[in-house]
Parts: structure tokens; sequence; C-alpha cells
């Protein structure tokens, strides 16, 4: 907990390219800062998880990024399967498709993107990033107020596939970059 509440704190006031917590303390979220100017953040700790979301409060755009403490080990297929299956419920019409899955240092990376028509006029775009970690799941999204443009799509699917998760204890095998 102490080790995610200081990512998150770090992000909230920092651009710095990647989180670090004291040597020897586990799995760390490796979070660039995001791309495009103008958010504004803030950070939350809730009961089972760490929250720090980027705003944009002309457009209503958000990036978000969890960390999940009751999620450690759970698929990522799984937990497409179970945000797919709450957005439906939410939706007027629904429809999602992944973009990738594959290894990195280890943990499993699952990205898709979704659209949800809320009514006539109204939809969401949000692009999904799980990561299945050891200790902890680590979710990322970005929401747009109806359909982004391919390229910064695009930026954002490279953002999301910059993120990656280390672990300190080298008996996990998942080394963490030196800074």
């Amino acid at each position: 907990m102490r080790q995610a509440l200081f990512l998150f704190l770090l992000l909230a006031v920092s651009s710095s390219v990647f989180a670090q917590t004291a040597p020897g303390s586990g799995e760390m979220l490796l979070l660039p800062a995001p791309p495009e100017t103008g958010w504004t953040t803030r950070s939350a700790s809730l009961a089972n998880e760490e929250i720090a979301e980027w705003m944009k409060p002309e457009t209503g755009d958000v990036a978000a990024a969890r960390i999940l403490r009751d999620k450690g080990q759970y698929p990522a297929s799984r937990y497409k399967e179970v945000t797919d299956t709450q957005a439906m419920a939410t939706c007027r019409s629904y429809g999602s498709r992944d973009i990738g899955s594959h290894m990195v240092n280890g943990y499993q990376h699952g990205m898709w993107i979704a659209e949800c028509v809320l009514d006539v006029d109204k939809s969401i775009t949000v692009l999904h990033l799980f990561i299945t970690g050891r200790d902890y799941g680590y979710y990322l999204t970005r929401k747009w107020r109806g359909t982004p443009g391919r390229e910064i799509l695009e930026q954002w699917v490279n953002y999301f596939s910059s993120v990656n998760v280390c672990d300190t204890r080298q008996e996990r095998g998942s080394p963490c970059p030196a800074l």
C-alpha cells in the first residue's frame, strides 16, 4: 500500500518517466507521463485500489491508472470479459475488440478498445490495458467522448505499450530498469 501511494503521489506532482520505490519493496508499475498536454491530476486510495487520474476539463476526457490490490494473478482475458459484460449493461449498444495480448518482463498484458453508445448522439470510446501482476492487477484506461482520431488513438496505443511492471525482488525474475 505504501508503495502504491508513493507511486501515485509521484505521478500527481511529477512528469518523471518512471515511478520508483525503495529497493527491495517488490512489484512496481512503470508509468511514463501521459502524452498530450493540459491534464489536471488527482489521486485516491480506496479499499482495494490506488487510483491516479488525468483529466481534461474542457473536453471531459479522462486517463486513469489503477493498482488493484485484489487482482494479483487475475488473467487479463478474464478482466476484459468482466469489464465488457458490465459495460453492455450500461450502454445502449456496445462493442469491443482486442488490440493485442503479449508478455512483457514476465507479465501478461491485454489491450482492447471499446465503444459505448449511450444514446442517439452520445458515445464513449475507451482504450483499456490490463496487466496481470503477481501481487496486484494493473488497469489503465483512456476515455474519449465520441470517437478519437486515428493519430491520437495510435499515440495512446503506443503509450499503453510503453507501460510495464517490474519487481525489485531478484527471485521474481522481472527486473526493474536501472535509473
